[in-house]
């Protein structure tokens, strides 16, 4: 595994460290790494473990494991520091024996287990709309997202919506807004079977941090 693949943006070692190891191959990390930007002079740092584009098809919840495994072995990490797995319910990968096995790996090693359904973009939507107000079918239609339902949702909300070439500064102010959203979601805090997205998990062992940068 090339060093460079597991590389923080700074070589300086802060209090606070979030590893996050994400099946998507560009959305997620760059909505991550946007959020450290925006957070770059903080107590916080934040390390994206990325994917070499030869390994863009491994994006299964098992390899996103294997990562903070490799990671956790092979690193010295403080009683703070936070690992997390940012992932979707969508692709298919998921049987319920899947599931319960992935929840089990991240409890016994203390992982953050930010598991969307159907996908991330769900994540991003709720920057902008408050997805509890949609009516069963609009909310199934979500859930099935078929022909990149929330995606054509996200364009239609934000104006514009690249999943290659994110524009964090879209979604910065709005974060508290969408994390308040996740949790009316799923309020029940249950593995989304219905739509839910557990990114709110990672959110809010940032939002002091949040609230002190977006003043």
């Amino acid at each position: 595994m090339s060093p460079s693949r597991y590389a923080r943006k700074t070589g300086i070692r802060r209090s606070n460290l979030f590893v996050i190891a994400a099946e998507g191959h560009r959305t997620e990390v760059q909505y991550f790494e946007g959020l450290s930007d925006e957070l770059g002079q903080s107590n916080l740092d934040f390390l994206i473990l990325k994917r070499a584009d030869s390994d863009s098809g491994l994006s299964h919840c098992s390899h996103l494991l294997r990562q903070l495994d490799e990671y956790t072995k092979n690193n010295h990490l403080r009683k703070d520091d936070v690992l997390c797995v940012v992932t979707d319910r969508d692709s298919g990968c998921f049987s319920p024996g899947q599931l319960l096995e992935a929840l089990t790996h991240c409890n016994v090693n203390g992982y953050a287990f930010a598991l969307s359904n159907p996908c991330f973009e769900l994540w991003l939507l709720l920057h902008y709309i408050d997805v509890n107000l949609c009516t069963d079918e609009q909310k199934q239609e979500i859930k099935r997202n078929e022909n990149n339902y929330l995606k054509k949702q996200l364009r239609s909300v934000a104006g514009s919506y690249n999943p290659s070439r994110l524009d964090f500064s879209c979604f910065w102010p709005y974060i508290e807004v969408a994390y308040s959203r996740a949790i009316s979601l799923n309020p029940d805090n249950d593995w989304l079977d219905p739509i839910g997205t557990k990114v709110s998990d990672i959110i809010e062992l940032l939002l002091p941090t949040i609230r002190e940068y977006s003043e």
